[in-house]
C-alpha cells in the first residue's frame, strides 16, 4: 500500500508536467511509496496525452479524464480524493514542484503526532528567482484545535504545502467547491475548523510555487469575468456559512475579512460594463446584508461600511460611485503603509550597522590603548 496519494489537477499545462512529476520521483520517501493521481479537466493541449504516457510507464500513476471542463481545480481535486487509496493525501498544482524531502517531512510528522493536518511553507519562484513566503511564525506549532492558534488562518491557504489524514477528510465529508475560484480557501478553513491535531512547520519549505503563470487567468483586468466574480461570491458565502455557527465567529470573520474586500477590488479592477457590475452587486447583496449585521464588524469599517449599506439597500449605482472613489484611496493608503514599513526596516538595518561599527571601533581602540 502506498504511503501518500498525491492529487494533481491538470488543465493546459503540457510544458510543466515533466518538472512536476520529476519532483515527485525525486522524493526521499521513495517514489514507489507514492500514488500519483492526475485528473485532466478537459485540456485542449497535449496535457492529457502526457499524463496517459506517465500512467503507462509507471504502475503507481493514474490518469483520469473529466468529460466536461469544470473551470477550476475543485472538481479535479474531489475526483482525485475519490480515487486515493493511501492513508494520507497531498495536493500539487502541475506548474509547481516539491522540494526533495517534502513528502518525507510531512509524512514523518503526521505519523509521529497522529494529527489530521501537517503543513509547511513555500518558495515563490519566477524564472530563476526564489522568494520564501513571509512568515510571522518562527517555531513549530503543534495544537489540537485551531482555536489555540487562530493566526494560522491568516496564512495563505496553500493547499499544496499540506498533508491530510484521508480518513479525516472522508469522515467529515470535506470537499472542494465545484466550478468556483477560491475553493482551496474554503477547503482549508473547513478542514482547520474540524481537525483534531494540526502541526505547522514554518521552517520547512515544501513547495516551489510558480507565479510566472497566471494560475486562474484572472490577474489582469480583461480576464476578470462576471463568472469569476460570481464564483468568488459563492465561495465567500460558503465560507460565511461554515464559520457562522462557531462560538468565536466574529474573531474568525475578522481574520478572514480580507477575502471579502478582495471581491470589491476585483470588481472595480475589471472591464465589465455598469450593468454587469450591478448584477454582481445584486448577487452579493444577501452576503453583504449578513455582514452588515455583525456587531463589532470592522472590515476597515470607516471605508467599507457605506458600501455594504448601499448594497444591502439595493442602491447599487451609489455603491459603485463610492467604490470608484474608495478603491484608488485604499490603493494609495496601502502603498504608503508598505513604503513606511520598508523605510522602518531600512532604519532598523542602519541602526544595527551603526551599533556594529561602534562596537568594532571601540574594540579596536581598546587594543590600541
Amino acid at each position: 500500500m502506498y504511503k501518500i496519494s498525491i492529487i494533481v489537477p491538470v488543465y493546459n499545462v503540457e510544458q510543466f508536467l515533466d518538472v512536476a512529476l520529476n519532483s515527485i520521483k525525486k522524493q526521499t520517501i521513495g517514489f514507489e511509496n507514492l500514488q500519483v493521481i492526475f485528473v485532466n479537466d478537459c485540456s485542449d493541449d497535449f496535457s492529457g496525452v502526457i499524463i496517459d504516457d506517465f500512467a503507462k510507464k509507471y504502475d503507481n500513476i493514474i490518469s483520469i479524464h473529466l468529460e466536461t471542463n469544470s473551470g477550476y481545480a475543485g472538481t479535479p481535486r474531489n475526483v482525485g480524493i475519490n480515487y486515493a487509496t493511501s492513508d494520507y493525501i497531498m495536493f500539487l498544482d502541475p506548474d509547481d514542484y516539491y522540494v526533495n524531502n517534502a513528502c518525507e517531512v510531512l509524512y514523518d510528522e503526521i505519523i509521529e503526532t497522529c494529527s489530521d493536518i501537517v503543513f509547511g511553507t513555500y518558495k515563490l519562484t519566477k524564472d530563476s528567482n526564489h522568494k520564501i513566503q513571509k512568515n510571522t511564525f518562527k517555531n513549530i506549532v503543534r495544537i489540537e484545535k485551531i482555536d489555540e492558534e487562530l493566526n494560522l488562518l491568516k496564512l495563505y491557504p496553500s493547499i499544496w504545502t499540506k498533508i491530510y489524514n484521508r480518513k479525516f477528510i472522508v469522515d467529515n465529508n470535506i470537499r472542494f467547491l465545484d466550478g468556483v475560484p477560491a475553493q482551496d480557501l474554503v477547503f482549508v478553513v473547513n478542514s482547520f475548523l474540524k481537525a483534531n491535531g494540526i502541526v505547522y512547520l514554518p521552517n520547512n519549505i515544501i513547495t516551489c510555487y510558480n507565479f510566472t503563470r497566471q494560475k486562474n487567468n484572472c490577474s489582469v483586468s480583461h480576464n476578470i469575468s462576471k463568472k469569476y466574480l460570481l464564483g468568488l461570491i459563492d465561495a465567500n458565502t460558503e465560507l460565511y456559512n461554515i464559520i457562522k455557527n462557531e462560538d468565536n465567529f466574529v474573531e474568525l470573520f475578522l481574520i478572514l475579512r480580507g477575502h471579502i474586500s478582495h471581491i470589491f477590488n476585483q470588481l472595480m479592477k475589471s472591464n465589465l460594463d455598469k450593468k454587469d457590475k450591478i448584477d454582481i452587486l445584486n448577487y452579493f447583496g444577501p452576503l453583504c446584508s449578513n455582514l452588515n449585521d455583525i456587531e463589532n464588524y470592522s472590515l476597515n469599517s470607516i471605508y467599507w461600511e457605506p458600501v455594504f449599506t448601499k448594497v444591502s439597500d439595493k442602491k447599487f449605482e451609489e455603491a459603485l460611485d463610492i467604490l470608484d472613489l474608495l478603491i484608488p484611496i485604499l490603493y494609495k493608503v496601502n502603498k504608503l503603509n508598505n513604503s513606511i514599513k520598508s523605510k522602518n526596516k531600512q532604519i532598523k538595518r542602519l541602526k544595527s550597522t551603526k551599533y556594529w561599527i561602534k562596537y568594532k571601533l571601540k574594540k579596536f581602540l581598546h587594543k590600541l590603548f
